[in-house]
């Protein structure tokens, strides 16, 4: 794509766009923007009282800061859902512009998981050499290294028979960082095949049919995953 996604580093949502009109595209459900009350569709005007207007390059030069909090100012142009949540550019009907408001959002430091989302069923433990692995994993991916991090879940994969849920989609995020899309889709769809109800692998499988182009199915599976995280 020639405008890719970028992400919001820990805070639950990607943006599309340079100044002055970069536009949340995607809400993680349940994660720390839509717990803000951030919507798809709204601009990001400021973060930390600094304009984003004002900057030359990226939003992200903004967003790359120590602070568990930050604060952004958002116009409300658009929704892509009918519930004004969350979904992508091109779906749903458009609201009519709203003042600009402000929100605090409580930064999350690590993106990847122990739990695998909502589930009926607790997954087996892992033996301690699939453990290991999968720590080094999570502990990778914090470090920014989506390649080794994924080799390390992959790793983790092979070392037992307990079949773990958390280990797909915590590659599916690696792989989401990578943009291998195919890969994501693969390994979203064989986590809900463990556990039908993980609001994760119905996102992470929303986002990679979205980056293929196939809209409708894209639809179904993100609004299962917010239906998913309100249940």
């Amino acid at each position: 794509m020639s405008n890719p996604p970028r992400s919001s580093l820990g805070m639950g949502f990607e943006y599309r766009g340079t100044p002055p009109v970069p536009v949340i595209t995607v809400i993680e459900p349940g994660g720390p923007a839509d717990l803000a009350g951030v919507k798809v569709g709204d601009t990001i005007i400021s973060v930390d009282d600094v304009e984003v207007a004002g900057i030359r390059t990226d939003v992200r030069e903004l967003l790359v800061n120590d602070r568990p909090q930050v604060r952004l100012q958002l116009q409300s142009e658009g929704s892509l859902l009918s519930s004004g949540t969350w979904g992508f550019v091109g779906m749903g009907s458009l609201r009519v512009a709203n003042p600009p408001r402000s929100v605090v959002i409580t930064r999350r430091r690590d993106g990847v998981t122990n739990g695998g989302g909502a589930s009926p069923t607790k997954a087996a433990p892992l033996d301690p050499a699939a453990q290991a692995a999968k720590d080094r994993g999570r502990r990778l991916f914090q470090e920014e290294q989506w390649e080794q991090a994924a080799q390390a879940f992959t790793e983790a994969m092979g070392r037992g028979p307990a079949q773990d849920p958390t280990l797909l989609t915590n590659r599916a995020l690696c792989n989401q960082k990578l943009q291998r899309w195919d890969e994501v889709e693969r390994d979203a769809r064989a986590a809900m095949g463990l556990t039908e109800t993980s609001v994760k692998a119905h996102y992470l499988l929303g986002k990679a049919l979205l980056e293929l182009g196939r809209l409708e199915e894209a639809k179904v599976a993100l609004t299962k995953s917010m239906s998913l995280s309100s249940s």
